[in-house]
């Protein structure tokens, strides 16, 4: 069990979402519709038709500050995982439930959403999307960025 977070501050997502989709259906298209009204501001990253090729880019970009976060909306989520978790700067959280988006964004204050939307429902993918990219409260936790960190040099 991690310690407990002292020193709570709120810290938002701010600036654009970073979106890869790859063969979007209309349940996706839906959910990034109702977003538009009350959700972030994306900013797309589907430019050419190679998703991983998309990606790179949206990585790019978070590492650059472009971008404030990243979502992927994949078929399966395994395939953004992989390809997320190999990609410097990039800490990602698998979209299965609401509460393991927002303990993933509390303990290591992930910056890519990777969501699987073949098993998600429209309320599902909303809800998650909302809590990854609501203000976040405390810090991450030092040790496992840093954990993160050295893995990455490895």
């Amino acid at each position: 069990r991690l310690p407990a977070v002292r020193g709570a501050a709120r810290r938002a997502v701010t600036g654009p979402v970073g979106l890869v989709l790859r063969d979007p259906t209309e349940t996706v298209v839906a959910v990034l519709q109702a977003l538009r009204h009350d959700g972030p501001m994306f900013a797309d990253y589907t430019k050419t038709d190679c998703w991983l090729r998309n990606t790179e880019a949206l990585a790019a970009d978070l590492r650059n500050g472009a971008v404030a976060a990243g979502v992927l909306m994949l078929p399966y989520a395994a395939d953004g995982m992989v390809v997320a978790g190999k990609t410097k700067g990039l800490r990602p959280v698998q979209g299965t439930r609401v509460e393991s988006v927002a303990s993933a964004v509390r303990r290591f204050d992930a910056n890519v959403l990777v969501l699987e939307y073949r098993h998600s429902t429209f309320h599902e993918m909303r809800a998650m999307v909302r809590t990854f990219t609501a203000a976040r409260v405390g810090r991450a936790d030092g040790d496992i960025v840093a954990t993160i960190q050295k893995l990455e040099q490895l």
